[in-house]
C-alpha cells in the first residue's frame, strides 16, 4: 500500500482540491498547487496538524483520530508507523535485495521528516498493527508523566537551573538526592487539570547525563584534576 502522502496526490484543503507539487526533504515542507497555478507552502509538522484535526483530507484516507484524543505529534508518528509497515510487507520490498530495503525506508523517513527506527521496531510496529490497528502505533508520548513534556518545558527548565546549581558543584549529591529537591522546588506546578507535575529519578538521570560534561566536572572536582582530565 502505497505512502498516501507523496508527490501528485490530490488533497482537499478546507474543501478546496490542491494537488501535492512537491516534498523538499531538505527544508522539510510540502508544496500544494491549487487552481490557477496558486500554491501553499506548509512544513511537514503544519500539514499533520492540519490532517489530524480534518481541515486536510486525503481521498481514500480517513482521519481516525477524532474517535481518541490523540495529539498532532501522536497521530503523525503513527502514520508514519503505518506507512512503514506497508512498505515492508508490501510485496516489491519483499523481492528488493537488502541495499534496495534500506534506500525504501530512508525514502520514506526523509518523505515524512523522520529517522528510521531499527529493524526490530519496524517488526514491532507491525505485531503492534495486525493487533490493534493505527490505535496500537500511537505512541503514548502522553503517556509520559502527565500530559507529555509540552506541558513539563517550565519544570524542565527549573530543573535545568537547579541541576547548574547544585549538582554540578557539589560531588555529595546524587540522583536520588536531586529528584527529591527538584520536585520539591516544583510542588507549586501543575498540568492543565491541576495535577501536580514532577520529575522522575530516570527524567532527572537523563537530564544529568546530557548536560556539558566540562560544566559539570569543573565544579564536581579539584581544578588539578579537571585540568587533567580536560586535557
Amino acid at each position: 500500500m502505497r505512502n498516501p502522502i507523496h508527490e501528485g496526490a490530490v488533497v482537499q484543503v478546507s474543501g478546496d482540491p490542491f494537488l501535492i507539487k512537491s516534498m523538499r526533504v531538505d527544508l522539510r515542507d510540502i508544496v500544494l498547487q491549487g487552481k490557477g497555478g496558486v500554491e501553499r507552502t506548509l512544513d511537514f509538522q503544519d500539514f499533520y496538524n492540519q490532517m489530524s484535526s480534518g481541515s486536510i483530507r486525503i481521498s481514500g484516507h480517513s482521519v481516525e483520530r477524532a474517535k481518541k484524543n490523540w495529539t498532532p505529534s501522536e497521530y503523525a508518528e503513527a502514520l508514519y508507523r503505518k506507512a512503514l509497515v506497508s512498505l515492508v510487507e508490501s510485496d516489491q520490498y519483499l523481492r528488493s535485495d537488502e541495499d534496495q530495503k534500506q534506500q525504501s525506508v530512508t525514502r520514506l523517513g526523509e518523505q515524512h521528516g523522520k529517522s528510521v527506527p531499527s529493524a526490530k521496531s519496524i517488526k514491532a510496529y507491525q505485531r503492534q498493527y495486525a493487533k490493534s490497528g493505527l490505535e496500537g502505533l500511537i505512541p503514548h508520548f502522553s503517556g509520559r508523566g502527565g500530559r507529555g513534556w509540552s506541558d513539563k518545558s517550565r519544570p524542565k527548565a527549573l530543573a535545568e537551573k537547579i541541576l547548574l546549581e547544585t549538582f554540578a558543584k557539589d560531588d555529595k549529591l546524587n540522583v536520588a538526592a536531586m529528584t527529591v529537591i527538584i520536585n520539591d522546588a516544583l510542588k507549586d506546578e501543575h498540568d492543565a487539570q491541576g495535577r501536580p507535575l514532577t520529575l522522575s529519578a530516570k527524567t532527572i538521570s537523563r537530564m544529568i547525563q546530557d548536560m556539558p560534561r566540562d560544566v559539570v566536572l569543573s565544579g564536581r572536582m579539584d581544578p588539578r584534576t579537571y585540568r587533567l582530565l580536560s586535557r
